[in-house]
């Protein structure tokens, strides 16, 4: 049985008439790393999140991000010495999202600006989703809003909802973000 992550990448294996094809151990080497990988999603050791794009090839061409359905994994395998609050927030938000939409990606623009989720909801994008452990920095502040007002425009979307683990007392975003907490979240 092939695994699932081929039938996404079979389009970048089948070459134009007169183009190059991939050598046999390179072919091999591919399937095996999809094969892992999908063992990794089909046993919810982890899921990859896609880039929000509409043409397939880059969706494929960009990094993934991966989510681990136990924060536990993240801890054990980091090999980082800080705590990294920020990335375990966000991959409890994300189990969250997983569970309750079905089409999910993380959109990132031509300048970088990245916004953690996006739901699509019949091919269009229905809500955005920023998550930030700590708000009281006001560069990063900064970076996480416009990020998301950035893209909700270029989205059409207008349902723009930010993720804190607390409101810090005169926080001062644009009225279209909705500034939510874990707890409310969850």
């Amino acid at each position: 049985m092939w695994p699932a992550c081929v039938g996404r990448q079979s389009r970048l294996l089948h070459p134009p008439v007169g183009g190059l094809v991939m050598t046999e151990r390179k072919h091999n080497l591919l399937l095996l790393l999809c094969q892992l990988l999908n063992g990794y999603e089909s046993s919810y050791f982890m899921t990859e999140l896609y880039i929000y794009n509409a043409v397939v090839i880059n969706q494929l061409q960009y990094p993934r991000k991966v989510y681990f359905v136990d924060t536990g994994f993240m801890t054990a395998l980091s090999t980082k010495f800080s705590k990294n609050s920020g990335r375990l927030l966000e991959n409890i938000v994300f189990q969250k999202l997983a569970r309750e939409n079905e089409t999910l990606y993380y959109y990132k623009d031509k300048d970088n600006n990245e916004v953690d989720f996006a739901i699509l909801n019949s091919g269009k994008v229905e809500a955005l989703y920023q998550v930030c452990f700590d708000l009281t920095d006001l560069e990063t502040q900064d970076r996480e809003v416009r990020s998301i007002v950035k893209a909700g425009v270029k989205l059409k979307c207008k349902n723009l909802n930010l993720v804190t683990v607390e409101k810090p007392k005169g926080l001062q975003i644009p009225k279209e973000i909705k500034v939510i907490t874990v707890a409310e979240f969850l």
